[in-house]
């Protein structure tokens, strides 16, 4: 049982629905019991440390944003690093061109800050999503890959715009103006939860307002809705809606179980995906 074929299989599982990972863990390993309760520890490990490792501690973060000051990138793929251009919920955005001549094209890319296991597998889910979302108030996914260290990166559109906030105020709009600006932004937001996806991080700070008065959703996005809004949305009848709270209450006694306690649980914080399972945020 090598380590490698360990770092292998626990990569790959990681993307491999919760509901199938059992029957594909066991057509993988062969019988190899040893190997397969290896790998299924470290997933364990994943779940409970997911929420835990979305932020590093405060040294580890200074002396990372330290080392990623020493070594800013200086490409993407095709895509020639210009600038930074912020910080988002789970990485660095930089502003970035094209340059292998095929043609002009600016990019916002994303990448990972602190690559745990958790955000990874975050960061793939989040590529998904975006793939599928095509809505003119929606920033798109234009490529994706691999950085020269191996982390994943999104190539996003380029919105040359301001916050809307800002937008408003430069442009003196009036209260008419400003809920015709929302309104557009309310469209956006609209499409996105008829799709089953939420945005995390919904504010004026991650809302551009091009030169051309057009609003973009920036990211970052998790698939499903609310609890409520789930039950609104597919009419669910009361005893289907008791069979998903019964699936969120096995969700808070592991938590108890393994002594965490979760301390804003409200129908806010419960997202229900697309196949109909219930998640704690």
């Amino acid at each position: 049982m090598s380590r490698e074929r360990i770092r292998e299989l626990f990569s790959q599982a990681i993307d491999v629905p919760e509901e199938r990972r059992a029957e594909w863990l066991e057509a993988q390993c062969e019988g190899d019991e040893e190997l397969r309760a290896t790998v299924e520890q470290l997933l364990r490990a994943d779940a409970k440390a997911q929420d835990f490792l979305e932020r590093a501690p405060a040294s580890i973060a200074d002396a990372a944003v330290a080392a990623a000051a020493r070594s800013a990138p200086k490409s993407f793929g095709v895509y020639r690093v210009l600038r930074s251009i912020g910080e988002g919920g789970m990485g660095e955005v930089w502003l970035a061109e094209r340059g292998d001549g095929e043609f002009e094209q600016r990019v916002a890319v994303k990448r990972l800050t602190y690559p745990t296991p958790g955000l990874l597998q975050r960061f793939r889910q989040e590529r998904q999503i975006l793939a599928r979302l095509e809505h003119p108030g929606i920033a798109r996914l234009i490529d994706g890959g691999l950085d020269a260290n191996g982390i994943p990166y999104l190539a996003m559109e380029y919105v040359d715009g301001v916050p809307i906030t800002e937008y408003a105020r430069k442009h003196g709009l009036d209260v008419a103006a400003c809920l015709r600006l929302f309104v557009r932004v309310c469209e956006a937001v609209q499409y996105a939860h008829q799709s089953l996806v939420v945005h995390r991080d919904l504010k004026p700070s991650n809302i551009f307002v091009a030169a051309d008065g057009a609003p973009y959703l920036a990211m970052e996005y998790v698939e499903g809705v609310t609890i409520t809004e789930f039950a609104r949305s597919r009419a669910l009848d009361v005893p289907a809606v008791l069979r998903l709270m019964l699936r969120v209450c096995e969700a808070v006694q592991y938590a108890h179980q393994n002594l965490v306690v979760h301390r804003d649980l409200k129908p806010s914080n419960i997202f229900v995906t697309a196949d109909g399972s219930p998640k704690l945020l």
